[in-house]
């Protein structure tokens, strides 16, 4: 693979969740330069939605506390976060604790 075509593929986005596993009380710090609104799912293994949050692009490098991202009834296990903006995703896994 050329230099550019690896570049094309490159997600312009990233979060931390910390401490992981996550709880009620963590954090998530998003950063990167997006040009349209970054949807933010949170969901588990078998694909149900925890919650989900759009971020406009003047929100770069902020921070969101899990407990404004999750439903109060989420349980506890594997679940991913995915970022979508555009034709961009990320997903990244997190341990969720109660």
């Amino acid at each position: 693979f050329s230099t550019s075509s690896q570049d094309s593929y490159l997600v312009p986005f990233d979060a931390k969740i910390y401490p992981n596993p996550a709880s009620i009380n963590s954090t998530v710090m998003f950063s990167g330069n997006w040009d349209h609104p970054l949807t933010i799912r949170i969901v588990t293994m078998d694909g149900k939605l925890l919650g989900s949050r759009i971020l406009n692009s003047h929100y770069r490098n902020t921070s969101l506390a899990m407990a404004d991202l999750m439903k109060p009834e989420a349980r506890q296990g594997i679940c991913f976060m995915v970022l979508t903006a555009n034709d961009k995703i990320k997903s990244i896994p997190f341990m969720w604790i109660q």
